[in-house]
């Protein structure tokens, strides 16, 4: 990945997302496949930039939505990719 991200600063409003969609899907995709792989029950990871820090890509299995209420969950846990993402659009 190429390339760095400019954004002038101003007062409130310096937050810049670094967070690429296309990574984010493949680390979901790669990390459900080895909690799967590995019988492991759950599994976190950040991709971060070494040269700048900035955070590429995150993923979380199993998956969270925040559009299930808990208490619909009923204690059953998501298994794979959250369910809210999907293929990222290649444009």
């Amino acid at each position: 990945m190429e390339g760095t991200v400019d954004a002038s600063a101003s007062a409130g409003k310096d937050l810049v997302l670094t967070l690429d969609k296309y990574l984010t899907y493949l680390t979901e995709q790669a990390l459900a496949a080895a909690v799967t792989k590995h019988g492991a029950k759950a599994a976190t990871s950040v991709m971060i930039d070494p040269r700048t820090g900035e955070i590429l890509a995150m993923a979380s299995v199993p998956g969270y939505n925040p559009t299930v209420p808990l208490t619909q969950l009923s204690g059953a846990r998501a298994t794979g990719p959250s369910p809210t993402l999907t293929s990222p659009d290649p444009s």
